[in-house]
């Protein structure tokens, strides 16, 4: 009985905490909350790593997919089998933890606390690192569905790892650093590297393509905002970025021929 309730509450939390969080984006938008929106603020603190704006269309995707997520787990007051109730478990509190941080994230970058927007973005980053590796994402004994779960953690985890490394460069241009922003493109050029290297070690790791293909969007916003806004070191970041993408797609498609041919 115990167990029962604990289920039963692991899932009205996570669809009030899904509920509340795309509520309060939408508010946060249509509003404007401090009469910023999110674009506002990111156009403040324009680091050149920052994708256009089209690119955050994706969240749209993300919130469909959470939906999709959550709903899942409600189906199980209908049909008690004991391989959802392993899988709310195994949620426990950290989709809700995530919901909460992502809405206290918004309420920071609307207000301009760009270092406390980073803090919240690392715990937020974390929380869904620790769902991700509860849920045995990429696992060879992972056995959900791709759909139902993985699809929605892996893309989420992944847009989190880019608006980490975005929320990080937009603090240093706010703070005024000398040494980051008089070498803005250099870090710029060497931060989309380092994400290169993650996407590569995350697919290496969990052969984890929609935690990769997170990866090759945002590097699609970052070479549209390049040409649209034609900035010195443009060109310079553009050619970074289209070599990144080549090599992830390269290193992605090689990995799943070799991977398909090992099946058969």
């Amino acid at each position: 009985m115990k167990r029962e309730f604990k289920i039963y509450t692991l899932i009205i939390l996570n669809l009030l905490s899904l509920i509340f969080m795309i509520l309060f984006n939408f508010l946060a938008v249509s509003l404007p909350l401090n009469s910023n929106t999110p674009k506002d603020v990111a156009d403040k603190y324009d680091a050149s790593i920052v994708p256009a704006s089209v690119t955050f269309s994706i969240w749209l995707i993300i919130y469909t997919l959470l939906a999709i997520f959550v709903f899942n787990q409600i189906l199980y007051f209908f049909k008690k089998d004991e391989k959802r109730k392993i899988l709310i478990e195994n949620i426990g509190l950290f989709f809700f933890i995530s919901s909460i941080l992502n809405v206290l994230w918004l309420f920071c970058w609307h207000y301009e606390k760009l270092l406390l927007s980073v803090f919240v973005m690392l715990l937020l980053l974390l929380s869904l690192i620790i769902l991700y590796v509860r849920l045995r994402i990429g696992e060879k004994d992972f056995n959900e569905n791709l759909l139902f779960v993985q699809t929605p953690v892996s893309i989420y985890l992944g847009w989190i790892s880019i608006a980490t490394v975005v929320n990080i460069s937009s603090y240093l241009k706010y703070s005024g650093i000398a040494m980051f922003n008089k070498n803005q493109i250099i870090w710029t050029n060497v931060t989309i590297l380092l994400t290169l290297l993650l996407g590569i070690f995350m697919f290496i790791k969990k052969k984890d393509l929609f935690y990769t293909l997170v990866f090759l969007w945002a590097y699609i916003g970052i070479i549209l905002k390049q040409i649209l806004s034609n900035n010195n070191g443009s060109q310079s970041i553009i050619f970074v970025t289209i070599i990144s993408m080549i090599i992830l797609i390269i290193f992605t498609v090689i990995s799943e021929v070799k991977s398909f041919k090992n099946k058969n």
